[in-house]
């Protein structure tokens, strides 16, 4: 049983995570993650994961970091790499889209695949806190889906737009509510922490290491820390650059869905 009502602490908890990426963005003009040893931590998430901890106790921790068997986590790579490899395909066949040796070619985007296993143990710390802030919502709160899209969408707008919200989905920002369906679905359809944060974190390696990105955070986060912005190995055509990169997230969201979960062995009051 939890020791705090856990609609209070889901409350709480987006109240931490706007507190701390607007702060973060006012105080220190950045966003609200630091670099520990490589490790990426995002301090809001790690507060809210400490404090369901304290409300689930000692046996949740062991929950999250325990190792569930998944023995579908191969063929939904494969579907991901199957995925990203037709959209490639289709760009440079139908479009005007070209293979590019962008900036930082080869200290950057050729040293980035090398370092590809490295970045994603420096990344779970993150993964592994949004893990138990999602698991808590699935435990403890019905319709946790809808109150995990609403978490991790307060976490986009406070991290990428302080003091400046577009609305919920800002002009050509598709990709927001793209990402967000995206990292729920894998959260719900692969029970293991560990392989749940491996397959989201590549689905968006591989995203912003083709087609790039602009935004300093998500270069820092998974590519190099001492760079703003990737330009990606393809260029696209100027008619598909705001559409190809939410679609690749949409297509695997939609392949997941048919993916049937296991059943949790603990008890859920949820949805």
């Amino acid at each position: 049983m939890s020791r705090i009502n856990p609609y209070f602490l889901f409350i709480l908890i987006l109240l931490i995570v706007a507190g701390g990426g607007v702060l973060s963005e006012f105080l220190f003009e950045r966003d609200a993650n630091i670099i520990l040893l490589g490790f990426r931590i995002n301090i809001p998430l790690l507060i809210g994961s400490a404090l369901v901890i304290w409300a689930e106790g000692e046996r949740y921790l062991k929950e999250i970091l325990s190792w569930r068997e998944h023995n579908k986590t191969g063929l939904i790579l494969f579907f991901v790499l199957l995925i990203y490899g037709v959209i490639t395909g289709a760009l440079m066949q139908f479009t005007k889209s070209k293979f590019t040796e962008p900036d930082y070619f080869y200290e950057l985007g050729l040293s980035s695949i090398i370092d590809f296993p490295v970045y994603l143990v420096w990344n779970m710390p993150i993964l592994i806190s949004l893990a138990g802030i999602l698991g808590y919502f699935r435990k403890r709160l019905k319709a946790s889906y809808i109150f995990g899209f609403i978490l991790l969408l307060l976490i986009l707008l406070t991290e990428y737009y302080p003091f400046n919200f577009k609305g919920i989905v800002p002009e050509k920002q598709i990709i927001v509510p793209a990402f967000i369906l995206l990292t729920l679905t894998i959260f719900y359809k692969v029970r293991n922490t560990y392989l749940y944060g491996g397959i989201l974190f590549s689905a968006v390696w591989i995203n912003v290491i083709l087609f790039g990105t602009n935004s300093a955070t998500v270069t820092k986060l998974i590519i190099a820390k001492n760079f703003d912005k990737w330009d990606g190995f393809i260029i696209l055509a100027k008619e598909f650059t705001d559409y190809v990169q939410p679609a690749a997230f949409i297509l695997i969201t939609i392949v997941l869905l048919f993916f049937k979960r296991k059943k949790p062995e603990e008890n859920s009051s949820t949805n």
